[in-house]
């Protein structure tokens, strides 16, 4: 990542297999597997609805406390969330999106 984060996703190690392979595409999943709407989720985090719309539209790289706090919410790891890094975060009976 950029914008003096420190975050830099490691080269070749994206996890493909669920299609969600942008943090726009992660976070929207995500979201949605919470039942959340982009207000909720704001309310939720604290995070400002105009920077979850720019990182769901854009692919818009966020501030790592951003990603943490986002990630905490939504019950998924920071390197899920922002690198594809790992598997789908489901339960033991729910399937990953396809």
């Amino acid at each position: 990542m950029t914008g003096g984060t420190g975050m830099t996703a490691p080269t070749g190690e994206h996890n493909h297999r669920y299609g969600a392979t942008g943090i726009s595409q992660r976070l929207k999943r995500a979201r949605v597997h919470e039942d959340l709407t982009q207000v909720a989720l704001a309310r939720r985090t604290g995070v400002g609805l105009a920077t979850i719309r720019r990182i769901e539209q854009t692919d818009g790289e966020p501030r790592l406390a951003t990603a943490r706090t986002l990630a905490a919410a939504l019950d998924v790891s920071v390197a899920w969330l922002v690198f594809g890094l790992g598997p789908w975060p489901v339960g033991p009976d729910e399937e990953a999106p396809h």
